[in-house]
């Protein structure tokens, strides 16, 4: 099965509604204090923050629009936001959130824009899935403008819930099969740091997600309080559940 089938097919379209949980986000009461998967929370702040008016900005590997779906108001109508995925399902899911969509190749990441054409630029949750992340790297270059912006963001190898995981369990559910699945690339800090090396400078790094343990990396679930969760993201970015990167051209 190609990997554009494998993301078409129920299962994984299913997995991946993430506009259909409003709890990526809007976390009340009680549950505000205690750590969960910011991700969502923390790119969105990021783009409310940096998307100016009249930006053209690339959602590259889109998903059904889950960033877009996030966006302040202010924000959506200032600037022309555009997508591509290798997923034509998630594409028609998120069509009503774009100026333009576009499908790609799984074995060619090339979009049809020209040089520079893009102010910032979303590659969120992507790397991870594919063979030859360095062709990406090379394409998000090639489209960004001089000064512009590149969002990225990653499941981390290096976080302490896979460490200790693999240490008591000889195991991790986000690496392992068959509860992995669609994982074919790990990276740390370190490894991001030389793919983008040739290409990107480092503006900022940033631990997502929860230092302690998630069901998703770990067998069993300990919650932890927010204001932890945000202190060791910022301090050890490296041993988070997912990495944040922050770099311009």
């Amino acid at each position: 099965m190609s990997l554009a089938k494998f993301y078409d097919s129920q299962s994984q379209k299913d997995h991946y509604l993430l506009r259909s949980r409003p709890t990526l986000i809007n976390r009340t009461g009680l549950k505000s204090l205690v750590a969960f998967d910011d991700r969502f929370q923390v790119v969105t702040d990021l783009l409310n923050r940096d998307i100016k008016t009249g930006f053209k900005v690339l959602d590259y590997g889109c998903g059904d629009g889950v960033y877009e779906s996030l966006l302040s108001k202010k924000t959506s109508i200032s600037s022309k936001f555009y997508a591509v995925d290798i997923s034509g399902e998630q594409l028609k899911k998120a069509k009503d959130l774009f100026f333009e969509t576009s499908l790609i190749s799984e074995d060619n990441p090339k979009t049809k824009y020209p040089d520079g054409y893009f102010d910032l630029i979303i590659c969120s949750e992507v790397l991870e899935h594919v063979f030859s992340p360095e062709n990406i790297i090379s394409e998000l270059h090639r489209v960004l403008k001089i000064g512009g912006i590149l969002i990225l963001t990653v499941p981390n190898y290096g976080s302490l819930q896979i460490r200790l995981s693999s240490l008591f369990t000889g195991r991790s559910p986000m690496v392992n099969y068959p509860r992995n699945l669609e994982h074919i690339r790990f990276y740390s800090v370190d490894d991001i740091k030389q793919l983008i090396s040739k290409y990107f400078k480092v503006s900022q790094i940033k631990g997502i997600g929860s230092l302690l343990f998630a069901k998703w990396n770990f067998p069993i679930h300990f919650p932890m309080p927010r204001f932890l969760q945000q202190i060791s993201n910022f301090l050890l970015p490296g041993l988070a559940n997912g990495l944040l990167f922050v770099l311009r051209k």
